[in-house]
């Protein structure tokens, strides 16, 4: 068995590589399977495709092609395979969207184009949904290739990427919305309150309209005039206090007494 792996490639070389490989029209049927958002590693895995990978290993597969990232340009690679095969060889193409819904009669020759939704994000949901889709593909395919004609399988993939952003693009964006009418309410409330603020002035006395001897003001007068009081007392006691002159003078203090005795 030929087998041809290239780690990177371009998708023009790619397709240049694939009909290169075709021009010699070396089977009657041509699968050609498209499914978004691939990797390797989807392929790679211990537990992965299982049934796929038997019937790689089958005594009559002759060649194999894999490219394992490819930088993506814009084109239909699948579509472009198809159209031709279909101008080199003269099969008939027949696309088919659900493979596990069609009927599974495959003796006949041809090219028959499957396009099967992008696996999931998570990654046990992604395995086991790819290993279901092995599953139908060779109870419609793999498992013909013994008695069958002569098969030509081509998986072809997008970027990985692109359904991600694709997929977050299609995420609701949330946008605030307020009712226009909330506002003219509150705008009509204000200009009411304006209004009613100068209808009448007020003409009650001042002692009416407000509060001046308050609790508070009160007791504040009441510790005053006690603070007051007090320094009264306490400047009164001090003025009246009387020393003669002669208390101060040297002959009439202590000493001068004692020197009369």
């Amino acid at each position: 068995m030929q087998i041809e792996s290239q780690e990177l490639d371009t998708t023009s070389s790619v397709l240049q590589n694939a009909k290169s490989f075709l021009s010699t029209c070396p089977s009657d049927v041509y699968i050609i399977i498209q499914q978004d958002a691939l990797a390797a590693s989807d392929f790679s895995a211990p537990e992965s495709v299982p049934h796929m990978k038997a019937a790689i290993a089958d005594s009559r597969v002759r060649a194999t092609y894999s490219v394992l990232d490819v930088m993506h340009e814009d084109g239909n690679l699948a579509g472009e395979l198809a159209e031709y095969i279909e101008k080199t060889c003269g099969q008939k193409v027949e696309r088919r969207g659900n493979v596990g819904s069609e009927s599974t009669d495959v003796t006949g020759n041809g090219v028959i184009v499957s396009h099967f939704d992008a696996l999931s994000t998570e990654k046990v949901a992604r395995a086991e949904e790819f290993n279901d889709q092995d599953y139908m593909l060779n109870n419609v395919y793999y498992q013909h290739l013994p008695s069958g004609p002569e098969y030509t399988v081509i998986f072809t993939t997008t970027p990985v990427g692109a359904v991600l952003e694709q997929h977050n693009s299609e995420l609701p964006v949330y946008n605030a919305e307020f009712d226009s009418t909330s506002h003219i309410d509150l705008k009509r409330d204000f200009r009411i309150r304006a209004d009613n603020s100068t209808t009448e002035p007020d003409r009650r006395p001042l002692f009416e309209k407000y509060q001046y001897f308050t609790p508070g003001i009160f007791m504040g007068l009441v510790v005053g005039i006690l603070l007051l009081s007090i320094l009264y007392v306490g400047l009164n006691a001090v003025s009246s206090l009387q020393v003669s002159y002669g208390a101060f003078d040297k002959e009439m203090g202590p000493s001068a007494q004692k020197k009369q005795q």
